[in-house]
């Protein structure tokens, strides 16, 4: 419930400041561009708004992790919020002394701008950081033809974890419990066997 409270908080705010930031501290990086957070006793996930850096599976994907790494430092970071996003997760813009870990993460060729929503005046200045990183050969751009992560996720979609049916589970604890019974049989028969053994050396 207190998860919920936090998110709605901020589209409250949003509502009435364009321009809402906040600072939070820095429980963990997820990935190149999803960080846990902490605010006011309470973790958050957020979303860097407007890029996309490879997958953690993906290639090039621990760069993008690495670079978020050192940029955080697991210190303190300003977030200026952008919304949310469908899974909950805040969507904004990190800063640190005033510096941007999304265009750092653009710049340093570890992530795209993510042209499906990134429709704000900044974006054309990160397009230009983009096309400057590419001609470097900055991060992934080093390879001729890097694929964007949102075609690797749905060429690899994550798979749920499957369910174990209750007929499988019958049999499971059906076959558990014939081999307990067996082990107890054996055991059961080996003491008699041994007593009787006995029972006939004293009777000698």
């Amino acid at each position: 419930m207190k998860q919920a409270l936090f998110p709605a908080f901020i589209l409250i705010t949003l509502l009435f400041s364009p321009a809402f930031t906040w600072q939070a501290q820095v429980n963990e990086v997820v990935d190149g561009d999803t960080i846990s957070l902490s605010k006011d006793g309470e973790t958050v996930k957020l979303r860097l708004w407007g890029i996309d850096c490879p997958e953690a599976s993906q290639e090039y994907g621990n760069g993008a992790y690495l670079f978020a790494v050192s940029f955080v430092k697991y210190g303190f970071l300003e977030i200026e919020t952008m919304g949310t996003d469908q899974y909950g997760r805040i969507l904004g813009i990190a800063y640190t002394n005033n510096v941007s870990l999304n265009e750092e993460l653009i710049r340093a060729g570890w992530a795209w701008v993510y042209e499906t929503y990134c429709d704000k005046p900044i974006c054309d200045k990160w397009r230009e950081i983009q096309k400057a990183a590419q001609k470097q050969k900055a991060g992934l751009w080093e390879s001729a033809n890097p694929v964007p992560p949102w075609e690797f996720r749905k060429n690899n979609p994550k798979k749920e974890p499957k369910e174990t049916s209750p007929l499988s589970l019958a049999i499971i604890f059906g076959a558990a419990s014939l081999l307990l019974l067996l082990i107890r049989l054996i055991l059961k028969n080996g003491w008699a066997k041994k007593k009787r053994k006995w029972n006939n050396r004293w009777r000698q």
